[in-house]
Order: structure tokens, then sequence, then C-alpha cells
């Protein structure tokens, strides 16, 4: 059997802590036809040198070593590395986490049989020293307009990246939301509800960088306030101020309560209603995440779930839902325990996990 070419591109920017790690968790992966193509963002420690001590080490390993001129930050080195990589499929991951070995072959297997354009699979949380933290249980794509419910583990045709013209390099810090988000209109996802990757958590990531600096949450809510009214846009819809201002709280999750439930059921029902017309999404499931993220704005101020379900029967997005009466309850009160309960249930067990993914980067 011929196996078409891979790529993994990993780009670097002063990631010698676990580069080498990260590296070898792509080099020996069981898939076969695999190259590395390794993007130094002119590093100022010695992650080049680790690059090449590894690709001696694995003469007989596709790892390629491209080093940019200047550094010119994480999406324009991921296009650097898309550019120049040869293989028919693409990934990438970053330099302080790992590929579980059979991460590649898994995802290629599924997107063949399933016909998909992407596939992502579920991964868990590590430490710096490796440990287990949680596993992240993602979810469709009909999420995406909430969160990144892709993750750090996937896997697309390089028609996607093409059609898509890459990552936009003034989105640094949302890159990758950015670029799952504009697919989710135009592609087809499939998700694997398998581990098969190890994202490090650490006080040098750049998803810890963006959770304690509040210069870089400014940052983040100006880049992701362009990002929606451009994505609006290419759908030609039309959003006012007040609704691209309230997607965005429902996206940073802050922010939410400045709203009363009127604003809120009318903004979720107005995406319903462009869904029924457009179908951009899967009908059933964004309608379930419309209806979770009513329940989630509900919770925090209603003092009993019978009244926030009392409340949410009042609701446009409600009455003009096209799920059955007995699944729009069964949504409402499976999210609402997750929201009240689990966390309780998890802190006494001591097995934290968590149902979305972050918007920070792999």
């Amino acid at each position: 059997m011929r196996y078409p070419l891979i790529s993994i591109v990993l780009p670097c920017y002063n990631g010698a802590s676990f580069l080498e790690k990260a590296l070898r968790s792509c080099l020996r992966q069981t898939y076969p036809a695999l190259e590395i193509v390794f993007v130094d963002d002119c590093s100022t420690d010695n992650s080049c040198q680790i690059a090449e001590s590894v690709q001696q080490e694995f003469p007989d390993k596709a790892l390629r070593i491209l080093k940019n001129e200047m550094n010119v930050g994480l999406p324009a080195s991921l296009n650097v590395g898309h550019r120049a990589a040869k293989g028919k499929y693409l990934t990438w991951t970053s330099d302080d986490n790992l590929l579980l070995p059979e991460m590649i072959e898994k995802l290629f297997d599924r997107l063949i049989e399933r016909s998909a354009d992407i596939v992502y699979a579920d991964y868990r949380n590590i430490n710096e020293k490796g440990e287990f933290l949680n596993r992240m249980k993602l979810q469709p794509i009909s999420s995406v307009l909430f969160y990144n419910p892709v993750g750090a583990s996937f896997l697309y045709k390089r028609s996607v990246y093409e059609e898509l013209d890459g990552y936009n390099e003034a989105l640094f810090r949302l890159e990758d939301y950015d670029f799952w988000l504009r697919a989710s209109v135009r592609f087809q996802f499939h998700h694997i509800p398998q581990v098969l990757y190890q994202y490090r958590q650490h006080p040098g990531s750049l998803t810890h960088d963006m959770e304690i600096n509040r210069s870089r949450k400014r940052e983040i809510e100006g880049k992701a306030r362009k990002l929606f009214r451009d994505f609006f846009a290419g759908l030609t819809l039309s959003m006012s101020a007040a609704e691209v201002d309230l997607q965005l709280a429902l996206f940073l999750k802050r922010g939410v309560h400045r709203y009363t439930w009127q604003e809120m059921d009318s903004y979720l029902s107005k995406w319903q209603a462009i869904n029924k017309t457009e179908q951009i999404f899967d009908n059933r499931l964004f309608e379930r995440e419309l209806l979770q993220q009513l329940s989630t704005y509900l919770h925090d101020d209603v003092s009993s779930m019978y009244n926030i379900l009392e409340l949410a029967r009042k609701t446009t997005l409600w009455s003009e839902s096209q799920l059955s009466w007995l699944d729009r309850w069964s949504v409402m009160i499976r999210n609402l325990f997750n929201l009240r309960a689990a966390p309780i249930v998890g802190r006494y067990l001591r097995l934290p996990t968590s149902t979305s993914s972050p918007s920070g980067v792999p």
C-alpha cells in the first residue's frame, strides 16, 4: 500500500526546554510517510542546535530545518512551514507539546474513512513534568461560534489550507481559532473521541501568558472583535455593533451579564433563524449549542433549575426550536447539571475533566 505524504509543521521560538521531546514525538509516529518541517523564528536560545542534533540522530527520517531571516511571529511561521511542506495532508504542533505515537495514523485513517476534509481528536493536558492534569473532551464544529472546539490534535487536506489562504498573520494568538471558524462554513469536519495528543501547560506557554497578562487580554479582545466583523461580513450577515459586542462577550466568557435575557434571546434566536435558512452548521447540533449558551447565561442569576426552565420557555429560541420538547429539556438540564453539580463532583472525586477547548494555540 502506498501512503500519501503527511507534513507536520513545527514552528519554534525559544522552545529549547521541551523541543527535543516534541520532535521525538513527531519522528516516532507509526504512520510511515511523514516529513517534519521545523521553522525556527530567530530563536535566541539553542533551539536550532537541538533540532539539528535530533536531525543527525534520525538520518532516515525527513526532518527539514527552516530558519526565518527575521522574527515574524507564530502565524507567519506557520505559513512559512505550510508553504514549504510537500505533504498532501497537513498538521502542526508546538515545541512544548507531544503527539501520541498513533496520532497521525489514526487521524488519517478516519479522515479517509469518513471522507472528511478535517479531523480532530481529544487530548489531555499535562504539566511541566509531563504529569496528567485533565482530559479535553471536544465538541462538534457547530460550537465554533462560542469557543474553539477543534483544539490541538488535528489533520487536514492541503486544499483546506490553500482555499483559506493560510493563517491570518495579523491575528497572533487567535490564528488557529480564526482558521477553524473560516473553515467551519466551507469544509467537512469529523471528531474522534479519543485522546491522541498531550498539551503542556506551563508558565512559559502562550496560553498561560494570555490568561495572566491584562494587556494581552485587551489585545485579544480587539483582534477578536475584528475577526467576528470580518467573519460576519464574509457570510454577508448584517450584524449591529451591539450584536458584535455580545458575540465577543460570549466568546471571551466575560461581560455577558451586561445584557438582559431578552437581548441574549434576540441574538441567539437570530442565529437560529440564520442557520435554518443558510444551513451553515448541522441544525440539530447547532440548536443544542444555542440552548446550552442560553442555559449557561441564565444559571448564575436564577435561583433554581425549575425557574431557569420556566424562563427559557418564554424565549423565542425555545419556542422556535426544531428539537423535540424532550430533547430541549434534556439539553438544558444536562448543561445545568454540568455547570452546578459536575465541578463539585469532580473536586470530590479528584477527576477533573473539561468539555470545551481553549482558544489558545496548540
